[in-house]
């Protein structure tokens, strides 16, 4: 039997001093009221009302307890209140952790956007290329990137993208347009790394799985840093299309090895499993999902 509803049914016992007038109230049957009223005594091991064919009387307990029984209404009622507030006017702080460079090219401008849409809503974004752990750090959302999902979070995709071979055309002049994955061991990689440098790129040409085994002339934790070393010329760049669209529209950098496919990354939120997100992370997601797609 729901406590709650047994508590609002001995309140309204109470304040109307009948069964049958508090069930009238409810819009219950007089048995259910006398049900209630039952389990709750049977539940507090005590007696609260003291019942004769001529009238009421509440035991002390009962009356210790209707005291209680007082606030709990009221607190439930203010809790509703606030929860149908924050629904139609949401407000609040929302704590994200997002990766750095993605966030620069494609979440500065939707950030901006939804803080005009929800201006109540205060944004903490932490960016970082670094995993941070969404319990120790108290965030609502993690934002991340990868070709596989976590596990241990839910998992909402956003996007998803691969990574290209990018160079500038003074580049190309100089040391050849590679046609084969096999010929980027002559020339100069710019390669980004996450956590620890890798020496192999998983590909796929024409759908079969190709491993490149390579020595990058330059390795970076930051995709814009390697963007401008590949601007001044200095290598083939293995990045993200969304990091260079605009060096790709006005030709400072050309794709190369377009029959080699990538492997898919995700662009997801992961939150905290078995927790249903609140207002604010879920508008924010929403936001998110709704801009890039």
């Amino acid at each position: 039997m729901d406590k709650l509803d047994c508590i609002k049914t001995f309140y309204h016992v109470v304040e109307h001093q009948n069964f049958s007038k508090a069930a009238r109230a409810l819009n219950i049957s007089r048995d259910l009221v006398a049900k209630r009223i039952s389990y709750l005594e049977t539940h507090l091991n005590a007696t609260l009302v003291l019942r004769t064919t001529r009238k009421m009387n509440l035991t002390e307990t009962g009356e210790k307890f209707y005291q209680h029984c007082k606030i709990i209404l009221s607190e439930y009622e203010i809790a509703q209140l606030e929860i149908v507030h924050d629904h139609f006017y949401p407000e609040g702080s929302l704590k994200i952790n997002a990766p750095a460079s993605f966030s620069r090219h494609k979440l500065n401008l939707i950030v901006s956007e939804f803080i005009l849409s929800y201006p109540d809503i205060e944004i903490e974004l932490a960016l970082s290329d670094e995993v941070k752990d969404i319990y120790d750090h108290h965030y609502d959302l993690t934002l991340r990137i990868g070709t596989t999902l976590n596990d241990n979070f839910e998992n909402i995709i956003l996007q998803q993208f691969n990574l290209n071979f990018y160079a500038t055309p003074e580049y190309y002049s100089k040391y050849g347009i590679p046609q084969k994955q096999d010929e980027l061991i002559n020339h100069h990689l710019l390669m980004y790394f996450h956590n620890k440098p890798e020496n192999k790129i998983y590909l796929s040409h024409h759908g079969e799985p190709v491993t490149l085994h390579c020595f990058p002339k330059f390795k970076c934790n930051d995709g814009d840093f390697l963007v401008d070393l590949a601007l001044q010329h200095q290598g083939i760049v293995y990045l993200p299309e969304f990091l260079v669209t605009r060096y790709i529209e006005s030709k400072q950098l050309i794709k190369c090895l377009e029959d080699y496919k990538s492997q898919i990354r995700y662009f997801y939120v992961a939150c905290p499993k078995n927790q249903k997100l609140s207002r604010r992370a879920r508008l924010f997601v929403d936001f998110l999902s709704k801009k890039l797609n």
